[in-house]
């Protein structure tokens, strides 16, 4: 059957370990899942392009599985974007109004204000997320559109990264044949597919643990107030546990996976495993409270920072909707346990799907959230294009945000 091009949206996000091309059909206003393909990430370090050929070769094998899987040819794709580059600040601006009431173009004005801020050499804006609007020292106005007043004020969080790492995934796609519709930061993107509104506007923690970061950002009022990427994830782990225990890496992962707890604390047993040391140096035994115990050392880690910068946030106490764990090492055991021992917030698995059809099985892991994501942020991005006003650019974004209580994205 062929499909038009234009009911199709495709996300792909390039992670350390694996690259998930997805592919969804819109069918009846809803969107289906049509084509999945996952290739082994090649070329990435820490989140961050470190060999463009291999890692464009491994854009390109994930689109062709996906290409097979649904019977389309991939020529654009919203794409994920992470790493420890990326940075998020706060920034205010005003403008005086015209004609006494707030118009579309006053919004636009003063949110092109507020990203007329200096950066710094190589930093370049992937998002404005406007907080609130003011009007006349009157604060906390969600949609100030016609409303009278002398002075317009809005409070943004941009989100920025290296123009370098940036240029890099670009650059990655081109080679792969394809086209960058939009970039999105991928714990952005993961918030889409297993955030519900209503914790959004309690306030909630959304962490992300990959395989080479792990990110965390905070939302309260409907919108992003806070995140910060950390150069530590899941391989840390594996890697952690290669080193104490004199095994290869895939050996280590394997134990990781099979008999790995976040929280020592919770085996009733101490079981003992056979590993295969490296070099076919024979076998040894150790036990898996030993194991557990290497694990733990690095997820505290982890924890223990994401607790900091939920202080530092000034939003400690208004996190009414706990954490929510999305990402591949979200699924070691324990995890949740511990991180209600040390952050102190009531924690849940992100599982994507709620929002989509098709092939949603394939997808309701915590590994794929940002994938899914990625295809329900395209989707309200390619409705918002076929706007009938003519200005569709920051400002029609900025309206998306608002009306739908959605963060939009910068082109």
């Amino acid at each position: 059957m062929m499909r038009k091009r234009s009911s199709v949206v495709v996300g792909i996000d390039i992670g350390t370990t694996k690259i998930c091309t997805f592919v969804a059909e819109r069918v009846k206003g809803a969107l289906d899942i049509i084509g999945i393909g996952q290739y082994a990430s090649l070329g990435l370090r820490k989140g961050v392009i470190i060999d463009v050929q291999k890692a464009s070769d491994s854009i390109r094998e994930s689109i062709i599985k996906a290409e097979h899987m649904a019977g389309i040819s991939i020529d654009s794709a919203y794409v994920s974007i992470g790493g420890n580059h990326i940075k998020g600040f706060k920034s205010r601006a005003s403008v005086s109004l015209r004609n006494k009431e707030v118009s579309l173009e006053d919004m636009e004005r003063v949110v092109g204000e507020a990203s007329m801020v200096p950066l710094g050499d190589g930093r370049e804006i992937l998002h404005i997320i406007p907080q609130y609007f003011s009007i006349d020292g009157q604060a906390g106005i969600r949609i100030p559109l016609g409303m009278a007043g002398r002075r317009l004020e809005v409070d943004t969080y941009i989100i920025t990264g290296s123009s370098s790492a940036v240029q890099n995934v670009k650059k990655c796609c081109r080679l792969a044949g394809l086209n960058v519709t939009g970039l999105v930061l991928q714990p952005l993107a993961s918030s889409e597919a297993v955030l519900f509104d209503e914790e959004k506007e309690l306030g909630v923690v959304l962490v992300d643990m990959g395989g080479g970061t792990s990110d965390f950002m905070i939302l309260h009022e409907g919108t992003l107030k806070y995140v910060s990427v950390l150069a530590v994830g899941g391989m840390h782990i594996t890697n952690d546990i290669a080193v104490a225990f004199k095994v290869g890496n895939l050996e280590a992962e394997r134990l990781k996976i099979e008999h790995g707890c976040a929280f020592a604390d919770l085996l009733q047993e101490d079981e003992a495993i056979e590993v295969k040391l490296v070099s076919n140096r024979g076998d040894r035994t150790i036990t898996q409270k030993s194991l557990s115990k290497i694990i733990e050392a690095r997820v505290e880690e982890i924890l223990q920072v994401i607790r900091k910068g939920i202080k530092s946030s000034n939003l400690e106490g208004l996190m009414a909707s706990g954490l929510v764990f999305v990402g591949g090492s979200s699924l070691l055991y324990g995890i949740q346990e511990f991180s209600s021992e040390i952050i102190g917030l009531p924690p849940r698995l992100g599982l994507p799907g709620q929002r989509i059809g098709g092939l949603v099985d394939l997808v309701r892991n915590p590994s794929y959230a940002t994938g899914v994501g990625l295809l329900l942020y395209a989707d309200k991005c390619d409705k918002k294009s076929k706007h009938k006003f003519k200005n569709f650019n920051v400002f029609m974004k900025v309206l998306k945000h608002l009306f739908l209580r959605k963060n939009y994205h910068e082109k």
